[in-house]
C-alpha cells in the first residue's frame, strides 16, 4: 500500500490550528484584536507575514519556530509537525534546575505615557501599542499590561523594592479593590502622566507614598488606575 504524502497546503493549515491554539492557551492577543501585528512584531516578520502563518497560507523557518515553542512554553516537535504532546513532559531525574513559574499568558509592555489612558481604550491591542510582549506569571484580568519602572522613587532600603529597570505588571480591573499598603499606579487629577507608588488610607486620609523617604509622598486628589500585581527583576 502506498502512502501518500500529506499536501503542503494541508501542512499549512493544520500548523496555522496549532499555531493559533498555541497563542489562544497564553492568552496572547486574540483574533481580530491586534494578533497578527503583535506576532509579527515578536518574530521580526511583517503583519501579513503573520497573517500567512495564522490563516494556513506559510510556515516558519525552523529557527523561528524553536524560537516560538521556547517562548510559548510548547513542544516544537508538537508546534512545526503535530508530534508528541503540546507540552514537554518534566522529567523524573534528579536535577538542581527548579521548574520555571506558571506562565499565565502574555501581556504588553507598554510606556508611561500610554498607560494614562490605557484604562480607558475599549482595545487594548491594536498594532504598535505594546514595545513587545512578556510572560505573565500570575494571573490576571482584561487589560494587563507590564511597565519598565523608571528612577528610584520605589526602590527601598529594605523589604519589598523596585529598582529602576525592573519590569511590573499592572492590572486595571483590580483598581477598586486596593487595600493600604497596595503598590498602584495613580493619575493626579488635572495631569496626564501618571505614576507607581504605594497607596495608604490612614484612617481616611488617603496619599500616595513612595518607597524611597527622598521623595515626598503625594497628597494632591488622585484616581487609581491599576494595581501591581507582579514584578520581574533580572539578574
Amino acid at each position: 500500500m502506498k502512502i501518500e504524502p500529506m499536501p503542503m497546503k494541508d501542512k499549512k493549515v493544520e500548523f496555522s490550528a496549532r499555531l493559533n491554539k498555541t497563542l489562544d492557551s497564553v492568552n496572547f492577543a486574540a483574533k481580530g484584536k491586534g494578533r497578527q501585528g503583535l506576532l509579527g512584531k515578536a518574530f521580526g516578520v511583517s503583519q501579513k507575514g503573520a497573517r500567512k502563518w495564522l490563516e494556513g497560507e506559510a510556515i516558519p523557518r525552523h529557527a523561528t519556530l524553536v524560537s516560538m515553542a521556547d517562548r510559548f512554553g510548547v513542544n516544537a516537535n508538537w508546534l512545526e509537525y503535530g508530534d508528541g504532546p503540546m507540552h514537554n513532559q518534566l522529567g523524573t531525574l534528579n536535577s538542581n534546575v527548579s521548574e520555571g513559574p506558571d506562565i499565565r499568558g502574555y501581556v504588553p509592555l507598554i510606556s508611561w505615557v500610554q498607560a494614562g489612558s490605557w484604562h480607558e481604550a475599549e482595545d487594548h491591542y491594536l498594532p504598535g501599542d505594546a514595545e513587545e510582549f512578556l510572560p505573565c506569571p500570575v494571573s490576571h484580568g482584561l487589560g494587563t499590561y507590564a511597565l519598565r519602572v523608571a528612577g528610584d522613587s520605589m526602590t527601598a532600603s529594605h523589604g519589598k523594592s523596585y529598582p529602576e529597570g525592573c519590569v511590573i505588571y499592572v492590572d486595571p480591573s483590580q483598581a477598586g479593590a486596593v487595600n493600604s499598603g497596595d503598590r498602584v499606579i495613580a493619575k493626579i487629577n488635572g495631569d496626564a502622566k501618571v505614576t507607581f507608588k504605594q497607596f495608604i488610607d490612614d484612617a481616611g486620609v488617603k496619599f500616595l507614598k513612595p518607597l524611597n523617604p527622598q521623595y515626598p509622598t503625594i497628597h494632591d486628589p488622585f484616581r487609581i488606575i491599576g494595581k501591581i500585581i507582579g514584578k520581574w527583576e533580572d539578574e
